[in-house]
This record gives structure tokens, sequence and C-alpha cells, in this order.
């Protein structure tokens, strides 16, 4: 059973990792958005 576990624990910590990166990227895009929208203004 430790094989399992440790299993499931690794498919946690990668859910987690990912769920991290996107919201990273999101917000990155976010900002980029933002900036492309401020810069838009000013044209």
């Amino acid at each position: 059973m430790p094989l399992l576990k440790e299993l499931h624990q690794k498919n946690v910590t990668e859910t987690v990792l990912a769920g991290y990166s996107l919201l990273f990227g999101l917000k990155s895009l976010f900002m980029v958005y933002i900036q492309i929208t401020k810069y838009g203004e000013l044209i």
C-alpha cells in the first residue's frame, strides 16, 4: 500500500504545481493585457 500512497501524493503535487503554473500564466496574460490597454489609450 505505501506505493499507492506515494503515487497519490505525487499526483496531488503535480496537480497543485499545474494549478499554480496556470494561475501564474493567467496573471501574466492579465498584466500584459492591462499594459496593452494602457498603451492603447496613450496612442
